[in-house]
Parts: structure tokens; sequence; C-alpha cells
């Protein structure tokens, strides 16, 4: 946020800050939506997930959440 100037907010288990870049792990992110009405909501407008360890990505938890978001752009990152 201080070198982009960019709202950077986070979900996680006691905290939901929504902001226009926000950050969340990905087991929060399946528990929450369809839960917590905020979570659920945001990600109805969701227009890119950017995803670490994409590894993981062909799980059945990841696999939850794309199918939750409508509307998509989605970037794969691995450590070599």
């Amino acid at each position: 946020e201080r070198y982009t100037g960019i709202k950077v907010g986070i979900i996680k288990a006691q905290e939901i800050n929504i902001q226009p870049v926000t950050v969340a792990m990905i087991t929060t992110i399946v528990n929450r939506i369809g839960v917590v009405d905020e979570v659920t909501n945001f990600f109805d407008d969701v227009q890119c997930i950017i995803i670490d360890e994409v590894h993981r990505a062909g799980s059945a938890t990841y696999e939850s959440l794309y199918l939750r978001v409508r509307h998509h752009f989605v970037s794969d990152f691995l450590a070599p």
C-alpha cells in the first residue's frame, strides 16, 4: 500500500477487511464463501485471483473456489 497507493485488505479468522486488493489463505476463503455475506459478495465481483503454491491448485479446495468465482483471470506462481 505504501508503494502503490492501492489499499490492501485481508480475510483471516477474526478479521475481514475487503479492499481492492485482498489477501487470504485458500481454506479461509472457501470456509467463508456462502457463510459470511461480505466474503460471498466480494467473490461475486472478483476479477483476478493470484495463486501461490500452484502445485496445490488441482485440489478439491481450489476447485471449489474456481467454481464459485464467476469472472476471473487466474495467475499461478510456483517457486523454482
